[in-house]
């Protein structure tokens, strides 16, 4: 539901929706079932971008900042949610100023897909196209 209220625009609700899958996700501590795994980065991933989006990037932070805590899964489809998320979060700690943090999770998108190396460069360059440069690159499924 959260899903799909997001992609109507309706972010506040989407929030709300997966702010209680986050709460029920991690009831018993962060999951290492892989299917479960998933949904708790993808639903941070969501409302990470939710927030961001309303503007609140502190909040929305909080949520990325969860995923960027793990471990890589092993999973190569978690994997792929994992790293898209790494990808935002390096985009909204670049965006509050926090570019060292930001330049060190790029390191491991770099390291997973070398083609993220340009976005590494700009970042620890200082160059302002990086942000516009990351917002054109992520995936449109959010």
């Amino acid at each position: 539901m959260g899903q799909a209220l997001l992609q109507k625009g309706l972010l506040a609700e989407a929030i709300k929706y997966l702010e209680r899958a986050i709460s029920k996700l991690l009831v018993d501590g962060f999951p290492t079932e892989v299917e479960t795994l998933g949904h708790l980065i993808i639903a941070s991933q969501w409302a990470g971008a939710a927030y961001s989006q309303q503007g609140k990037i502190e909040e929305g932070l909080v949520h990325l900042e969860r995923v960027g805590k793990l471990k890589e899964p092993d999973d190569p489809k978690v994997k792929g949610h994992y790293f898209d998320t790494l990808l935002l979060l390096s985009s909204a700690l670049y965006n509050v100023g926090r570019r060292e943090e930001a330049s060190e999770y790029l390191r491991l998108l770099v390291a997973h897909n070398p083609a993220y190396s340009k976005y590494l460069e700009q970042c620890e360059n200082d160059d302002d196209s990086f942000v516009s440069d990351l917002a054109n690159s992520r995936r449109r499924d959010y």
